[in-house]
């Protein structure tokens, strides 16, 4: 009896609610998500405080690091003869 109903009971779904709903989802995950960071952010603040704080302690280390290749290059540059 089922396989006698007209093709009416399977609505096609055209494009355009097809890339809707894609849109959809991605909204709701990205709501989601965001609840879940924001939840994490303040449940474990001194741990996000210390990560940032490593970060910090990290972008010194490499920016000194960077300065220092730098004024090296400059000053090997300026002792050779330019062609």
């Amino acid at each position: 009896m089922l396989g006698a109903l007209p093709n009416m009971v399977k609505t096609p779904v055209n494009s355009y609610q097809n890339r809707r709903w894609k849109r959809m989802k991605l909204g709701i995950g990205g709501a989601v998500a965001l609840a879940l960071g924001i939840w994490a952010m303040v449940y474990w603040w001194w741990f996000v405080v210390e990560i940032i704080e490593g970060l910090i302690a990290l972008g010194l280390v490499v920016g000194g690091a960077l300065a220092i290749a730098i004024a090296i290059r400059r000053t090997h540059r300026a002792k050779t003869p330019a062609e």
